[in-house]
């Protein structure tokens, strides 16, 4: 784990003990770049659940969280309101709610609180309703339990991602793909007024595109460079494939020193179109004969 990453996690935990809710507070799970060793400072945000034991714990938790990374952020300049979108504010009203109105459907928020009430670890169950509605008609909930799994450390409190036993299905297939063709029209929506920030945002559908296919086939999620490898290997056959993810990840270590035109931005947002939508065949195909 990276240096700056364990001083987070440090003072996260303290500020957890001390507090009235390290009763409350079951665990906690790292996810993301920032678990995978691969941080990147103003580039990267610092994904995590912290899971509760009920659901009156929720709210009150949550704004608890907010308020320590607020204090986190300022103590380890970890430039989070350059990566969350849910943090970061343009000059531009129009802007500010699209990013606003992507946040609140389930793409820009850095971490999320869940209870017991939500999900039984133990039993493999989504216990509540509402929750089990979003998950079996509109959200991929078993990619995001297998990403948990596959990259996710526990930090604090007891490990319940030993307990996770999802399964990928077909539906899962159908439900990530109208979430990936979201987030780019949420990038197609950006671009008249951001450019770069639209192109990140395309650089997030490509990059979980990627995540999605290695796991629908099994492959262990490793980090962005053995990722990359593992998926060219998968679609070794395919040029444009691998030219659009080795691209993507070229965006990514060099988003804060790039500058990006109208023009770049759209042929990427228009390529990474092509690049989902080509890669829900190709998987299908590779399932098929699997």
């Amino acid at each position: 784990m990276q240096f700056i990453i364990k001083n987070f996690i440090r003072d996260f935990k303290h500020m957890v003990e001390k507090s009235k809710f390290n009763k409350s507070v079951i665990s906690i799970v790292l996810l993301g770049s920032a678990a995978r060793g691969e941080f990147i400072k103003g580039e990267s945000d610092i994904d995590f659940i912290v899971i509760v034991k009920s659901s009156s714990d929720k709210m009150p938790v949550t704004k608890f969280v907010s308020k320590c990374l607020e204090k986190l952020n300022k103590r380890h300049n970890l430039k989070l309101e350059e990566t969350c979108l849910d943090r970061k504010k343009y000059d531009n009203k129009i802007l500010n709610m699209i990013i606003k109105i992507e946040a609140a459907t389930f793409f820009g928020t850095q971490f999320y609180v869940i209870s017991l009430n939500d999900y039984d670890f133990f039993k493999n169950k989504i216990s509540d309703p509402r929750l089990w509605l979003i998950a079996t008609f509109l959200l991929p909930i078993n990619q995001f339990l297998l990403n948990v799994k596959d990259t996710g450390i526990t930090v604090y409190g007891k490990n319940l991602i030993k307990l996770i036993d999802a399964r990928m299905a077909f539906s899962d297939k159908i439900k990530i793909i109208v979430d990936q063709y979201l987030i780019l029209i949420g990038s197609s929506l950006m671009l008249p007024f951001n450019p770069k920030l639209a192109l990140k945002n395309a650089l997030k559908a490509s990059l979980n595109r990627e995540e999605f296919d290695l796991m629908f086939l099994h492959k262990h999620l490793s980090g962005y460079k053995k990722d990359r490898k593992a998926f060219e290997s998968v679609v070794s056959d395919d040029a444009e494939a691998i030219k659009h993810i080795r691209k993507a990840l070229n965006y990514r270590k060099n988003y804060n020193r790039i500058t990006v035109s109208h023009d770049e931005a759209t042929k990427f947002i228009s390529d990474t179109y092509s690049f989902v939508f080509n890669s829900l065949r190709k998987m299908g195909s590779l399932q098929d004969r699997a």
